[in-house]
């Protein structure tokens, strides 16, 4: 090639023995056409010297005009660092056997569709325009490592559908804009640590459908002004996302909706997330950890209210405020851990989801004032729920939750002044540990399912709804008087069911005295609902035989009888209807032959009172039928019952 600088025939003198020119150091940069290094990397330039490797290496130089190497086939590497390009390179569809521009400084970088069969290196770049890199094919890694992109407010790297070989690196990199790699292929990890990214106004990260097939590390202090939006993707190994810092406000902060991972989703040691984090329909083979992690969540989305037009024990209204953790039918093959300070300002929403481990939220802190601040609406927990000493201001929800061990709420504080504070309707446990350190509001229980149930005075003293609530056994073993006490208190009036569930108890563990007490209880509180005819008839049952639980009473009342009609009538003996065929007067058994409607031992037919005291015979029988009556009421209410 003609009319070449010094410069520029140093570099062509270098090629063909592969030698690097640095020209570091020695004052100002000097000028390098591009049109001489296209020259030469496709084939005009000297002859190749055997046994030597051809490579463009050269470092501190200033390229001029375009270097357009489109649709080439470079068989040679291209090595230049610390190079300031006048305009965007273009490899546009280009082959080369490796790229590394480390240092450059680039106005933007067109390789959409580059095949390269080494590496990429855009190490130390500075690139103030687009870098696209769509559907590249890189047969080793893509080095970005404390690069500098920056094209605000557009997309600054574009590598949807590329396919990286190795390691998608960006340690210590910045980049300013839209970071695109939607439906690209990473065949080794993808390492962002410690980078920062900015795209305030729109997604920091674009990569749905994006696969990784190692491990992907966004940590050390990684941080994202703008949405991480990785819907579909694939992650065959762990995803992990510690000291990370993620801001947007107002939206949604990091959305992994539908999302696969391999092995462990590890966001917790440092990860804070300013917005709504999303885990719709995700799936992560083994354990979830947000231990320590901080989430200041967004407004609600616009999208319909769960249960809205449905049915069941949670077709509600939305969860009101902030969303913090929406993960709606989320699967975790293993344990999911929010505990050891976790701190969620907003709602949590899983409902459906299934946890195949523990769920586990040992000392977290929710809060979402005036709405539901955690929702496990008919979610699956294969193992145990352990949340004691956590703090919840707002509603916890458990409608449906099926949990295959054991449920610890000790020392739980659930706060939602008002209204409910602890949801659980169709609530399936085998154990649950009730035992709160503080309740604001109403505890719902209704058609629970449960083993073994423990509580405290606590949830005793507060207001509930306990209606088609079962269980096996009650811990502590309270006598009926305290349990009473606690049914006393349901919100919605006089429910049957939890009476006869708490006398069946009784009944079970021999306790035939509080298992009375306890139905005798119930009819007391069924009377308050029947009409008046009803409530008089409920009052003569009560007052003699206590509805047939107490028949004791019975013989207390004819003993009394008895004794009041004998006196009386022994002080004052009624005139014989026929003296010469009249027995020998009897003042007792006078009073039993009134008393007693179906036994005649010839007292009442001899002997007729006069003025007052023939009304006190009409009293004595007609309590008599009053007493034989209720006594035969009360027996086939204790025999049907048994």
């Amino acid at each position: 090639m003609q009319d070449l600088s010094p410069v520029e025939r140093r570099l062509w003198a270098a090629y063909p023995r592969g030698e690097l020119i640095d020209f570091r150091g020695d004052g100002a940069a000097p000028e390098v056409r591009a049109e001489v290094l296209a020259a030469l990397l496709l084939g005009g330039g000297p002859e190749v010297v055997p046994g030597r490797v051809p490579a463009l290496r050269f470092a501190g130089a200033r390229v001029t005009g375009a270097l357009d190497l489109s649709y080439a086939h470079v068989s040679a590497p291209i090595l230049m660092h610390d190079c300031v390009f006048e305009r965007p390179p273009a490899l546009l569809e280009a082959t080369t056997r490796a790229v590394d521009l480390t240092g450059c400084a680039l106005p933007g970088l067109e390789a959409r569709g580059l095949r390269s069969d080494g590496g990429v290196v855009l190490s130390g770049c500075r690139i103030t325009g687009e870098l696209t890199l769509r559907g590249a094919r890189i047969g080793g890694s893509l080095h970005i490592r404390q690069a500098r992109l920056s094209n605000p407010g557009d997309r600054a790297m574009v590598a949807d559908n590329a396919v990286i070989d190795g390691d998608l690196a960006m340690h210590e990199a910045e980049v300013r804009g839209q970071l695109r790699i939607q439906n690209a292929r990473v065949g080794g990890r993808m390492l962002m640590t410690a980078a920062r990214l900015v795209n305030t106004d729109g997604h920091a990260i674009f990569g749905g459908g994006l696969t990784v097939e190692g491990g992907a590390f966004l940590v050390q202090g990684f941080s994202a002004d703008g949405e991480i939006r990785l819907i579909g993707a694939r992650f065959r190994a762990n995803l992990t996302m510690r000291n990370v810092r993620l801001r947007a406000p107002g939206g949604c902060a990091l959305n992994l909706d539908h999302a696969v991972i391999g092995s462990v989703l590890d966001g917790g040691e440092g990860f804070t997330a300013e917005g709504e984090v999303r885990l719709i329909g995700a799936q992560v083979a083994g354990p979830l950890n947000l231990n320590g992690a901080r989430l200041n969540g967004s407004e609600p989305s616009p999208a319909a209210p769960e249960g809205a037009g449905g049915s069941g024990p949670d077709s509600t209204a939305p969860d009101g405020g902030g969303l913090a953790l929406t993960a709606d039918s989320l699967t975790v093959g293993g344990n999911m851990e929010m505990q050891h300070g976790f701190h969620a300002t907003g709602a949590i929403r899983m409902p459906t989801a299934r946890i195949n481990g523990r769920l586990e939220m040992h000392r977290a802190r929710v809060e979402n004032p005036d709405g539901v601040a955690l929702r496990l609406s008919r979610a699956e927990i294969g193992s145990d729920f352990f949340c004691s000493e956590m703090t919840v201001d707002g509603e916890l929800r458990l409608a449906g939750t099926r949990i295959g061990g054991r449920a610890d709420m000790r020392d739980v504080a659930v706060h939602n002044p008002g209204a409910a504070a602890l949801i659980a309707p169709f609530l399936d446990v085998s154990e649950l540990d009730l035992m709160p350190r503080s309740v604001r509001g109403k505890v719902v229980l209704r058609h629970a399912r449960v083993g073994v149930l423990r509580d405290n005075a606590v949830v005793r003293g507060a207001a509930v709804e306990l209606d088609g609530l079962t269980y096996e056994a009650l811990e502590p073993r309270l006598r009926a008087r305290e349990r009473l006490s606690w049914l006393g208190r349901d919100a919605r009036g006089y429910q049957p069911h939890p009476y006869e569930q708490l006398a069946a108890l009784y009944e079970r563990l021999g306790d035939q005295t509080d298992a009375r007490r306890v139905l005798l209880q119930r009819e007391r509180l069924r009377r308050r609902t029947l009409t008046s005819l009803g409530r008089v008839w409920g009052l003569l049952q009560d007052g003699t035989v206590a509805y047939g639980y107490q028949p004791w009473r019975a013989a207390l009342w004819l003993v009394l009888l008895v004794t009041a009609g004998s006196v009386a009538y022994g002080m004052n003996e009624p005139r014989p209807l026929k003296l010469d065929e009249a027995p020998r007067f009897n003042p007792v058994g006078y009073t039993l032959d009134l008393l007693l409607p179906f036994v005649d031992l010839g007292q009442e037919r001899a002997f007729d009172p006069v003025d007052g005291w023939q009304w006190l015979s009409y009293g004595l029988v007609a309590a008599g039928w009053v007493l034989v009556t209720t006594i035969a009421a009360g027996a086939a209410r204790v025999l049907t019952r048994r």
